[in-house]
């Protein structure tokens, strides 16, 4: 083993070809297929950052940063490729996984950033609140179908709607916080029971024939979801079913659909209020901007 010290780090990057010395950290995110790319780049311009380890027992060392370069390294030397594996020892060392993954989420160098599903596929393993990650997990991928699926930001906002008649998660930062999300049992089965009651609903594409742009069912966009929440929660008068009923029958004439919760709301009740008597209702002056 040779040491190679590099002017852009204080600390001492190593080179080994013993590449089974190093091993994957139970939460890292799974390997992406884009070390294809990492792999070609490295056959032709060679290894451009080390990878960031801890030594660990055995005289093993976990991946901090780089598992994606270590893959590609691994293959290479198969193939016969005369280069080796650089790497940096890390002079904080820990055992605390919770303080690993943050520092591989906070340190990824190299090829593409964590995406939330990577981070929620990862606090399902280690947070203190693993099943609220599993759930939302499981409200992502819920449905027949990828068009099913909902966003994390459109998860959330449900979660939120659903558990405390608000938009409390604002959007998918709260991911950043590990601790901060608590999916509990019964908020899970009310937001599984409304994705079936839309899916099932003339608001379905598979019903109306009526889609976004990117294919998706008019419901599942997130200033629809706050737009309907906004009137479920506050407004006494609207009724699931009997908006069903008159989307049915005037929907396709009536709906417009809109970029904004306000439009959505305006489009929502104009449906809703289309035949109906007086005493009925919804007042629009209460939901204007």
């Amino acid at each position: 083993m040779s040491v190679v010290n590099y002017a852009k780090t204080i600390n001492s990057v190593y080179k080994t070809k013993s590449v089974d010395s190093f091993i994957y950290i139970d939460g890292n995110r799974p390997l992406k297929p884009h070390f294809k790319k990492i792999k070609e780049s490295i056959r032709k311009y060679g290894q451009q950052e080390p990878i960031l380890v801890q030594k660990i027992t055995g005289g093993y060392f976990e991946i901090l940063n780089g598992q994606h370069r270590h893959k590609a390294i691994s293959e290479l030397l198969k193939e016969g490729w005369k280069g080796g594996l650089d790497y940096i020892i890390t002079d904080k060392p820990t055992k605390d996984i919770k303080y690993k993954l943050a520092t591989i989420q906070s340190t990824n160098t190299t090829g593409k950033n964590w995406s939330f599903s990577d981070i929620i596929e990862s606090r399902c393993k280690y947070s203190n609140n693993p099943d609220s990650y599993i759930f939302l997990n499981n409200l992502i991928n819920f449905g027949d179908s990828k068009l099913d699926n909902i966003s994390t930001t459109i998860a959330l906002r449900l979660v939120s709607s659903q558990a405390f008649g608000e938009m409390q998660y604002g959007g998918t930062n709260v991911l950043r916080k590990e601790d901060d999300l608590i999916i509990t049992p019964h908020t899970y089965d009310m937001c599984v029971a409304f994705l079936r009651q839309m899916i099932r609903s003339p608001l379905d594409r598979r019903q109306s024939g009526l889609t976004l742009s990117n294919g998706k069912a008019i419901w599942n966009c997130e200033y629809w979801i706050r737009a309907w929440f906004s009137l479920k929660n506050n407004e006494p008068k609207f009724k699931r079913q009997k908006f069903f009923e008159k989307f049915i029958k005037y929907g396709n004439d009536l709906y417009r659909y809109s970029n904004t919760k306000q439009g959505n709301i305006d489009w929502m009740i104009k449906v809703f209020n289309y035949k109906t008597n007086a005493l009925e209702k919804i007042n629009t002056d209460k939901y204007g901007d």
